[in-house]
């Protein structure tokens, strides 16, 4: 340290400032890998109990753990295996999640066969009372993906999102009787980019 420093006043302040500083990244640090392990033993104990009394929705969690890497290792296939296990004991929500993950193209799969499994997993967690699944068979229905285009059944589930809340599903129900083949296209569908 040169005389200069010695004597600035605001040196000591910057000083001090800079060890505040360190001691805040330290614990900072601290706190991020104690919550991280505690994430990680969360979870290594949500797995044992899920594993030793299941119920769907437990099952459903742990998808969603790992599809979004919350205590475990993010992994697009553990949230299928588990969502899939959800999913074939009539779980809405799981259902939905695969068939997002099909339609996105997440499964791994080539993408006729993923939009067939996708149009699949989409039905049945409408039928379950999925609203949102609901809007998407409408839009299925109407763009002919992983179905053939049908506009009658394309308003049905338009129709029953619209019942369920959806307000996107009134709109492009409106608009189904005035779509021609190679006509423009409608906003929600731009929007959502199939």
């Amino acid at each position: 340290m040169d005389i200069s420093e010695a004597q600035d006043p605001m040196f000591e302040v910057w000083q001090e400032r800079k060890r505040e500083n360190q001691l805040m990244t330290h614990f900072q640090d601290r706190s991020k890998r104690k919550f991280e392990d505690g994430m990680s033993e969360a979870s290594r104990l949500y797995r044992k109990a899920v594993a030793a009394d299941s119920n769907a929705n437990d099952q459903y969690m742990m998808g969603v753990l790992y599809y979004k890497g919350r205590g475990v290792k993010q992994s697009d296939e553990e949230a299928l295996r588990w969502w899939g296990i959800a999913a074939a004991r009539n779980h809405a929500s799981s259902a939905y999640s695969m068939a997002v993950m099909h339609h996105n193209g997440r499964a791994g799969l080539p993408q006729l066969e993923s939009d067939a499994i996708s149009f699949a997993f989409m039905r049945s967690a409408a039928g379950l009372g999925h609203a949102k699944a609901m809007y998407n068979m409408g839009l299925m229905f109407t763009h002919g993906r992983g179905v053939a285009a049908d506009k009658r059944k394309a308003a049905r589930w338009f129709g029953n999102a619209a019942n369920e809340g959806i307000a996107a599903a009134q709109y492009e129900k409106h608009l189904l009787p005035s779509r021609r083949r190679g006509g423009p296209e409608s906003a929600a569908r731009k929007q959502l980019g199939t």
